[in-house]
């Protein structure tokens, strides 16, 4: 038992990559023997509960963790090339919840996770990730036998405008204004950080709802994909032709199923409707 609440305060602390600023910790133990770890500074607002043979549980209202990792070594990440070298089948469960979290400078708002290690398999469930313009879940497991790693990975990612999400995930896409919800269950037999694409396999299920294919106006196809919307017939049939040579092209839905075996991907299914 400890004596009482231990309380620690520093200006700056640097630990895992990040120099933590007016960082207040306190620790505090019951008479059960609960451990608990509250932080508050700057970076981190939160609290750490473990108990014996139980999850540790953290819960954090604010988290902002930008590393910056030494590159002067064979790797700039703490993630080790081996991944064999992992050995989490000591490591305790965790259920994690953060209500702000950023992340390498990026936004990730609420993030959830709980990970539960038993002997080579680490299984990940109700993760999730809501930044408030994508929600994305995920669950699945690592399994790390060498020679025989695996890792699979299933959940759904779903938005109000996909051009809003692509942006968040720093691409750029001519989708515009289209909600979304996109199911996926992949696997690969590597270290979940290092997708393998010469094993990358499972299926991709996609629905968009209305939006717009954005700078089409160029050339016949473009032409031609906004001459078969009845959206836009409705305004030839008054003889107005001005959104066939504008850009863009409106669609209902987008709808398709797309399978991957080994990295290659193939559809047979992928269905444009442009029709009220």
């Amino acid at each position: 038992m400890l004596p009482g609440d231990i309380r620690l305060h520093t200006p700056a602390l640097t630990l895992a990559g990040q120099q933590w600023q007016d960082l207040t910790a306190t620790l505090s133990q019951s008479m059960a023997g609960e451990m608990t770890v509250n932080a508050q500074g700057k970076d981190i607002i939160g609290s750490l509960v473990t108990k014996q043979n139980e999850p540790w549980v953290a819960n954090l209202k604010y988290l902002y963790y930008n590393p910056q990792w030494d590159s002067k070594g064979t790797s700039s990440s703490p993630l080790p090339d081996d991944a064999a070298r992992v050995n989490f089948s000591g490591w305790p469960a965790l259920r994690l919840n953060c209500d702000e979290c950023w992340l390498r400078g990026q936004k990730f708002g609420h993030m959830k996770a709980d990970l539960t290690p038993s002997g080579d398999t680490l299984t990940l469930e109700n993760g999730l990730i809501d930044s408030g313009n994508t929600h994305l879940t995920v669950k699945g497991e690592w399994v790390n036998q060498p020679g025989q790693q695996r890792t699979s990975l299933k959940g759904v990612l779903s938005g109000k405008k996909i051009n809003d999400a692509t942006n968040w995930f720093g691409v750029s896409s001519p989708l515009r204004d289209s909600p979304f919800k996109l199911e996926y269950d992949l696997h690969w037999q590597s270290a979940p950080w290092q997708p393998s694409e010469q094993t990358l396999s499972g299926v991709l299920k996609s629905h968009l709802g209305a939006g717009q294919i954005a700078d089409v106006s160029t050339g016949r196809a473009g032409q031609l994909l906004r001459l078969v919307s009845i959206d836009s017939l409705l305004r030839k049939l008054r003889l107005d032709f001005s959104d066939t040579f504008s850009q863009g092209f409106y669609f209902d839905s987008i709808n398709g199923t797309a399978w991957i075996e080994n990295g290659v991907m193939h559809t047979d299914n992928l269905l444009v409707d442009g029709l009220e």
